[in-house]
């Protein structure tokens, strides 16, 4: 028999779920990634120059990944580990000495009037007894659900991993959380306490920044950090209310940054990210390679973190193949010689080519091989769910979107490879799509954010008389999907219906914009091939499908070059 130990934590989602503040969500998801790092960290002092314990779903030889302040969280909420020596450490004293330390740490915060100032929101008083040592322990053993076991599996056992994934997932299931205590201590600790002592460990920066500061980041880039600076000090005036002070920040930097303002710029994008396959590359590798190939989503997580950061955005995890940040939709990114704006899709594009040099071809996943796991419907890759809200969206609702977009709208079927997003707009109205990243029609979406506009100043303008121009011809559309010669006949629409100069290049011919809408048209209604016996009416309903996606597409870019109503 071979001996494991399990280890996983929770209740994650439903505590990160609660957050209303930025602060909190990251605040909220660290805690159970440093709980992780600590007991995988007590481990490896437990095993020392001996290698007794040998990680097979972590990565664990790369040490920077035990550094403090790297911005966000690293560690998964649940590993197996393989015992090599005949030794056996007791993981569930590990973990109870992790939360007494953990207790310690944040009744001393809860203890420290400095960082819980009188201007929190709603500042709640405690008694002196309910921030002791043994009430926060209390507290903590009754809310986490952590796991630890002792396993033996029999020799001829091929996947230890996912056998005791499965019984991890059985006992989760069956456990439940004792109920807390009338203190709100997820609220307290998350939320009111200023500079709490994960955010000191994890994050090293005590203004965090809110979901209007994130929304608006790309001007810290095109005004300085000194003039950028000089408006975000209006959120620090603790004699308003934040809301209003968010309002007054808004609306200076707006006035301020004047045509280049746009109502983007009023809204954040929360986004879930998780890999595709990876279970199937894994059980391809030998031990080693299995080593190797872990230690390359390590350093991945690392430059995933410096990417969204770089766009202006936060990560909260990055554990792998696995990640969830709150971003700008629209930013500023430096290049070599100025800087360039790209959207939320432009850093999905960034983040994909991070994974293939990162995890693939540092791990020795050659082009061939790619081809051939492509072949087999095992291509590795990442699958992201997106939900772009105004940032005075409750937060909870935008994450859960992101959350069901992600493993709901992808991953509970057989899609792989693909983004699920939508966008809801402060009026509550909103539009949605869903992107296979290797179709044609993510190619012409991209190609139509790429695509130059014919001037700012008639940007909104012009792309809502081709939306509204497209909305009238839909009839017309119906009526072609069907012909042998419907690419042509979709050309023919736009020419015919988009003819004065504006609509035509310098050859006469359809605008780039409006070839590239044609492109996208062509793209989305090959995505719904017809058969020779379908009916009037399922003609009519595929091509209401494809024309929908297709006014997703081009909302989505009238809504990045929209000004703000003033």
């Amino acid at each position: 028999m071979k001996r494991y130990l399990a280890y996983s934590a929770g209740p994650i989602f439903q505590t990160i779920s609660q957050a209303r503040s930025t602060k909190a969500l990251w605040a909220s998801s660290y805690l159970f990634s440093w709980i992780t790092r600590e007991v995988m960290r007590r481990l490896e002092v437990w095993s020392g120059a001996t290698n007794n314990i040998e990680f097979l779903n972590v990565f664990r030889n790369n040490p920077d990944i035990y550094k403090d302040n790297l911005g966000a969280g690293l560690f998964p909420d649940r590993f197996v580990a393989r015992i090599n020596g005949k030794a056996v450490p007791d993981l569930q004293e590990i973990v109870q000495d992790v939360i007494r330390v953990l207790s310690v740490k944040l009744s001393k915060d809860l203890n420290n009037p400095t960082l819980r100032p009188p201007h929190s929101r709603k500042r709640k008083s405690l008694p002196v007894e309910a921030c002791t040592e043994e009430a926060v322990s209390k507290w903590l053993t009754q809310y986490l659900r952590l796991l630890a076991l002792y396993i033996e599996l029999p020799e001829s056992e091929t996947n230890p991993v996912k056998t005791v994934d499965e019984y991890l997932n059985s006992l989760e299931l069956a456990s439940t959380r004792v109920a807390t205590e009338q203190i709100d201590f997820p609220d307290i600790i998350f939320e009111d306490l200023y500079y709490s002592f994960l955010i000191r460990n994890g994050y090293n920066a005590p203004d965090f920044p809110s979901t209007p500061e994130i929304a608006t980041s790309a001007f810290a880039a095109s005004m300085g950090e000194q003039e950028y600076n000089r408006f975000r000090s209006i959120l620090d005036d603790i004699h308003t209310p934040e809301e209003e002070r968010q309002e007054k920040f808004i609306a200076s930097l707006a006035m301020a940054a004047g045509g280049e303002f746009r109502l983007c710029h009023k809204y954040i994008a929360i986004v879930r990210a998780d890999g595709d396959n990876m279970g199937y590359l894994f059980q391809s590798r030998n031990d080693q390679e299995r080593t190797q190939l872990a230690n390359c989503l390590a350093d991945f997580s690392l430059a995933a973190c410096r990417k969204v950061r770089d766009f202006g955005g936060v990560a909260v995890y990055a554990g792998g193949d696995d990640l969830l940040f709150v971003a700008p939709v629209n930013s500023l990114v430096k290049t070599d010689a100025d800087y360039q704006q790209e959207t939320i899709f432009h850093l999905i594009e960034q983040l994909d080519k991070l994974f293939v040099e990162k995890v693939l071809r540092a791990s020795g996943v050659t082009a061939e091989e790619e081809k051939h796991l492509i072949a087999a419907g095992k291509k590795p890759a990442l699958s992201y769910g997106i939900s772009v809200s105004h940032h005075k969206y409750p937060l909870r609702e935008t994450l859960e979107t992101a959350q069901e977009n992600l493993f709901v709208k992808i991953k509970s079927g057989d899609a792989r490879n693909s983004i699920a997003w939508n966008l809801t707009k402060h009026s509550g109205s909103g539009f949605s799509s869903i992107f296979n990243k290797a179709s044609p029609v993510y190619t012409s979406f991209h190609d139509l954010l790429n695509t130059h506009l014919p001037g700012k100043s008639v940007d909104a303008l012009f792309l809502s008389s081709v939306i509204f121009r497209l909305e009238s011809l839909e009839g017309l559309f119906r009526a072609s999907t069907a012909s042998q010669e419907r690419n042509q006949r979709f050309h023919d629409i736009l020419f015919n219906n988009f003819n004065e100069r504006i609509h035509r290049g310098e050859d006469g011919l359809l605008s780039p914009f409006l070839g590239s809408v044609l492109r996208l048209l062509i793209a989305c209604f090959d995505e719904l091939p017809l058969s020779e016996d379908i009916q009037t009416e399922q003609i009519r309903s595929i091509s209401d499908k494809c024309l929908k996606k297709v006014y997703s597409c081009l909302r989505f870019v009238h809504f990045i070059n929209t000004a703000p109503k003033s």
